[in-house]
């Protein structure tokens, strides 16, 4: 049987919540990994936002595609690779948006992320009390000072964090001042995310399967958001959750069930 190229976005796809993989779904991903498939992480996450799963599982990936495409990194080599980044003078534009609107603010570089909240709490109610958000939140900052530091960096991924209605403000308002520089996502209704022009998950995926040599019939991905709507729509096969968005379910090739069912096991077990 010839090599497949399994990718999966993470919270809402294969994520039940809590860091939680279905156990079947774990067991297909070994099982596809014992018959020398490759799978993959296809998230707008950071690669430090994966060590969580790596404490619990291992390292059961192949590769992570961070951050929407911006860069892959090779899990076992530790290298990352295709990088597409950010100019750092976006940064002030999407702090003055987080003062001004009481929403969080996240800087993702190829070192690690930060987080920073500069508004009143007292006016995050969209905030979960279980959330943790402020504790590994720094809550004063100098920006200018942080800033000068990021100039030396690689910025891959600026996101806002608030109220569904705060969010496609800031998707609408960032649009129209910063979309002939740079992409901005939804994701999960209270993220947006900033990313390079040419940045997105299709992309992203599509180096890697490139560079593994993997045919487009013999990849498959799973995505629930609208920031999976370039790779939901760019690859053959693929396949957004019964609990994805509108907008996800237009374009995948086939909707199955929820992240919180064994369905994405049934589709690598079907195909390996």
């Amino acid at each position: 049987m010839k090599k497949k190229l399994f990718l999966f976005d993470v919270d809402g796809t294969l994520s039940m919540g809590d860091e939680n993989i279905h156990p079947e779904t774990h067991s297909a991903i070994l099982e596809a990994k014992n018959k020398g498939h490759t799978v993959a992480i296809s998230s707008g996450r950071s690669r430090s936002d994966m060590l969580s799963f790596e404490e619990k599982y291992g390292l059961i990936f192949d590769y992570y595609v961070c951050n929407n495409g911006s860069y892959i990194f090779n899990v076992f080599t530790k290298e990352a690779f295709n990088k597409k980044v950010l100019p750092y003078s976006v940064l002030k534009h999407l702090n003055s948006f987080a003062i001004a609107n009481d929403t969080f603010l996240t800087v993702c570089t190829l070192s690690g992320k930060l987080k920073f909240f500069s508004g009143d709490i007292n006016k995050t109610n969209w905030i979960n009390s279980n959330n943790d958000w402020l504790s590994k939140s720094q809550k004063s900052i100098n920006f200018d000072e942080q800033l000068t530091e990021f100039q030396k960096q690689n910025i891959t991924q600026i996101s806002l964090s608030g109220s569904k209605e705060d969010i496609i403000k800031a998707f609408k308002h960032f649009n129209n001042i910063l979309g002939n520089k740079t992409k901005f996502f939804i994701s999960n209704e209270v993220y947006l995310d900033c990313n390079n022009l040419n940045a997105n998950k299709f992309n992203g995926s599509n180096d890697l399967r490139k560079m593994l040599s993997i045919s487009m019939g013999n990849t498959f991905v799973f995505g629930d958001s609208d920031n999976d709507l370039e790779m939901l729509s760019g690859f053959k096969n693929s396949f957004a959750m019964g609990n994805a968005t509108i907008n996800a379910k237009k374009v995948a090739k086939k909707i199955i069930g929820k992240n919180t069912t064994n369905a994405i096991s049934k589709i690598i077990l079907q195909n390996i």
